[in-house]
C-alpha cells in the first residue's frame, strides 16, 4: 500500500505540468447561513464560506464551515487544488490541506494532507461524477494525545442538476497504512447536499453530513444536519488573478 501511495505522488508530480498564463481567472464567492441540528437533540447556528477560482484547467478552492451547537462545535477550513492533465483531460492531480476540529468526533484537532490523482468517470453539461485516489497524512489530538498517522485515500463525487435543483454526494475513505498506536482510524465521512434557487444567486441548502470509524468510540453520533439560505456571485478586482 505504502508503495502505491509514492506511485500515485510520483505521477501527480510528473504529470501535471500545464501553464495557464494567457487565460483569465474565473472567481466566485459563496456564503451561508446555517440553521444546525446534531446529536443528542442539539441545535445550533453556523456559517459557510466558499472562494472558488478557474483559471483554464486549474481549479483552486477555499471552504470554511463553522458550526456551533448547545454541547459541540465543528470548524473546518481546507483549500484544495486541481489540475486537468493537458494530454489526459478526464485525468487530474489534486492537493488538499485542511484544519478540522469537530468535538461530535471527539477531534480536539487535525491538521490534514492528502495528494493523488482523479479520474472524470463523467462530464455531462448537467453534472461531474469522479473518483480520487491518493496518500494522505493527519496529525490528530484525540483526548489530548497526539497521532501521527499515515492513510491511503480513496474518493467518490456526484453532481447533478435535475429541473431546478442541484444535488451533490462526497464519500471520502481513509484507510490507515502505518502502525497502529491505540486505535485504528480508517474512517469515512459522507456530505451530501440539496439546492433548490430561490432568486438569481439566492438558494435553500439542505445538506447532511457525518464521520463513521472503524473505532465506534470516535463516531457515534458524529453527523449534523443542516438548513441553510446561501449566496453566490463572481467576483473581480485587480487583486484577484
Amino acid at each position: 500500500m505504502k508503495k502505491l501511495g509514492l506511485i500515485i505522488f510520483c505521477y501527480s508530480l510528473v504529470y501535471g505540468h500545464d501553464p495557464n498564463n494567457d487565460i483569465a481567472s474565473v472567481w466566485t464567492a459563496y456564503s451561508r447561513l446555517n440553521f444546525v441540528q446534531g446529536a443528542d437533540q442539539q441545535s445550533g447556528a453556523g456559517i459557510y464560506a466558499r472562494l472558488k477560482r478557474v483559471k483554464g484547467n486549474q481549479f483552486n478552492d477555499i471552504r470554511l464551515f463553522g458550526n456551533a451547537l448547545e454541547n459541540d462545535q465543528y470548524l473546518y477550513l481546507r483549500h484544495k487544488s486541481s489540475q486537468i492533465f493537458s494530454t489526459y483531460p478526464d485525468w487530474y492531480r489534486f492537493t488538499t490541506v485542511s484544519y478540522e476540529k469537530n468535538t461530535l468526533a471527539n477531534v480536539s484537532l487535525r491538521y490534514h494532507y492528502n495528494n493523488g490523482i482523479g479520474y472524470f468517470l463523467n462530464k455531462s453539461n448537467t453534472g461531474n461524477m469522479t473518483f480520487e485516489l491518493g496518500l494522505a497524512f493527519d496529525m490528530s489530538d484525540y483526548f489530548n494525545d497526539t497521532w501521527k498517522t499515515s492513510y491511503i485515500k480513496s474518493a467518490f463525487t456526484w453532481d447533478v442538476t435535475i429541473s431546478k435543483f442541484e444535488s451533490k454526494i462526497e464519500l471520502d475513505y481513509f484507510s490507515q497504512i502505518s502502525d497502529i498506536v491505540q486505535s485504528d482510524l480508517t474512517r469515512v465521512q459522507i456530505l451530501g447536499e440539496i439546492k433548490y434557487p430561490i432568486t438569481p444567486g439566492l438558494s435553500f441548502i439542505l445538506s447532511y453530513s457525518q464521520e463513521l470509524s472503524k473505532n465506534i468510540e470516535f463516531d457515534s453520533e458524529a453527523k449534523t444536519l443542516s438548513y441553510s439560505i446561501g449566496w453566490q456571485k463572481p467576483i473581480s478586482g485587480k487583486f484577484l488573478k
